[in-house]
C-alpha cells in the first residue's frame, strides 16, 4: 500500500530577495510525502511564485488536494508499471493548470521509485545514459548598494564560486554602474550574469549593453518583458552580450518561437514552473536541437525542489555552464536535514537512493 500526506510550510529567507518584480521574504511551499509499507518515503515540493512563473498558491493547493484522493492507487499502478519516463495519466487533467503541483507529484513518485530500486533519482532518469558527477552552479546577488554587493561577491569568489548572477532593478544606468563595480572587485576569471526580470524596454536594454560592453557579461537575462520576442531578437543581433530568455520560457512551444526568431542565445529553464521532469526534458531537447544553450534553475525552492532539479541537470548534459542551483544559502530555514551542499561553487550529485537529502525536518511530519 502507498500512503500519502500533504504538508504546508513557510520558509524564511535570510534577507529580502529583491528583484525588479519586488521583494520576497518568505516562501510558502507544499510538501508531498508518498510512503510505502517498507518505509521508503518519496518527497515532492511545490513552491509557487506567480510573479516569476507557475500558478498561485491557492490554485496549487487545490490541485494537490484533488490529486490526493486518487494518488495512493495511482502511485501503486505507476510503480507496478515501472514508468519513470511516463506521464501522470488520469492526473494530468487535474494538474494541467498547476505546473508546480504537477512537479511536486511527479517528484515524489520519482523519489519513491528510485528508493525502492536502490538507485539515485539521477540514475532512474538516466537509464543507460551518462550522469554528470559534479555541476558548477552560480551564486545570486541582490541589493542596491554597489560596494556591499561587490564585497559579498568577493567573499563568494574566495569561497570557490566562479559564476555570479546579479539581480538588478528598473534603472538600467544604476545597473550598469553595479556591474562595472562588480567586475572591478572580482576580476576577469569570474563569470557575471545579469538578470533584469523583464524590467526594461528596448532602448534601456540597448543602452545597458553598450555601457557594460567592456565588462564581458556571460549573459543578460530577460531584459525585456516576456512577450517581447522581437525586441529580444534585436538585442541578440547587436552582439554586445549573449541574451538569455527566462520568463519568456513557458513550454516547448515558447522555445520554438524563441528559436524561430533567434531571440535568445540561452534559455533559463525552471523545472518547477514547467511542471517537472517530463516537460523539462522536452524543452531542453528542443533548445539543444536548435542550438540554444540551457541553464536549469530553481525557484527559490526548498531542499526538495533544489535536489530534483539537480538530479535532472545531471542527466541533461548541462555541465559546460554553471547551473542555477545554488539558492540554498538564501534560506534561513529549509525542509530536510541534509540539503545538497554547494562546495567550491559546485554541487556533487549524490549516489544514495532517491534524492539523497535526508529526512523531513520534524515540523513537517504532520499532515495538513
Amino acid at each position: 500500500m502507498i500512503h500519502c500526506c500533504l504538508n504546508e510550510r513557510s520558509m524564511q529567507l535570510r534577507k529580502p530577495f529583491r528583484t525588479s518584480q519586488g521583494s520576497v521574504t518568505t516562501r510558502r511551499v507544499f510538501v508531498l510525502v508518498l510512503q510505502d509499507d517498507e518505509g521508503h518515503a518519496g518527497y515532492g515540493e511545490a513552491a509557487p511564485l506567480p510573479a516569476f512563473g507557475g500558478e498561485d498558491p491557492l490554485t496549487c493547493r487545490e490541485a494537490l488536494d484533488l490529486v490526493l484522493e486518487q494518488l495512493p492507487a495511482f502511485a501503486q499502478r505507476w510503480i507496478i508499471e515501472d514508468r519513470p519516463q511516463g506521464g501522470l495519466g488520469t492526473l494530468e487533467r487535474i494538474l494541467r493548470h498547476a505546473p508546480c503541483a504537477r512537479s511536486c507529484v511527479e517528484g515524489a513518485l520519482l523519489d519513491l521509485v528510485a528508493q525502492r530500486k536502490g538507485i539515485s533519482v539521477a540514475a532512474l532518469l538516466a537509464g543507460d545514459g551518462h550522469i554528470v558527477e559534479k555541476l558548477p552552479v552560480n551564486a545570486v546577488l541582490t541589493g542596491t548598494d554597489s560596494d556591499e554587493i561587490a564585497e559579498a561577491a568577493s567573499r563568494l569568489v574566495a569561497g570557490g564560486w566562479r559564476s555570479l548572477k546579479l539581480k538588478v532593478g528598473a534603472d538600467h544606468l544604476v545597473a550598469a554602474r553595479m556591474v562595472e563595480t562588480l567586475r572591478e572587485w572580482v576580476g576577469d576569471r569570474v563569470a557575471i550574469r545579469v538578470d533584469a526580470n523583464g524590467a526594461w524596454d528596448l532602448p534601456r536594454a540597448t543602452a545597458f549593453l553598450k555601457e557594460t560592453a567592456a565588462c564581458k557579461l556571460e549573459y543578460l537575462e530577460q531584459p525585456l518583458p516576456a512577450d517581447d520576442i522581437d525586441g529580444m531578437a534585436q538585442l541578440c543581433r547587436l552582439g554586445l552580450a549573449p541574451i538569455a530568455a527566462d520568463e519568456s520560457v513557458r513550454d516547448a512551444s515558447s522555445v520554438g518561437r524563441i528559436a524561430a526568431k533567434q531571440a535568445a542565445d540561452i534559455v533559463i529553464v525552471k523545472p518547477m514552473a514547467l511542471g517537472g521532469w517530463r516537460p523539462t526534458q522536452q524543452v531542453v531537447k528542443l533548445a539543444q536541437d536548435t542550438g540554444i544553450d540551457v541553464v536549469l534553475t530553481t525557484f527559490l525552492d526548498g531542499s526538495i525542489g533544489r535536489a530534483i532539479t539537480t538530479h535532472m541537470a545531471a542527466v541533461l548534459n548541462l555541465q559546460n555552464r554553471a547551473q542555477g542551483l545554488g539558492t540554498g544559502p538564501l534560506l534561513a530555514t529549509d525542509l530536510t536535514d541534509r540539503p545538497l551542499p554547494v562546495r567550491d561553487g559546485s554541487v556533487i550529485i549524490p549516489e544514495e537512493p532517491g534524492l539523497g537529502i535526508g529526512t523531513l525536518l520534524p515540523e513537517l511530519l504532520t499532515g495538513a
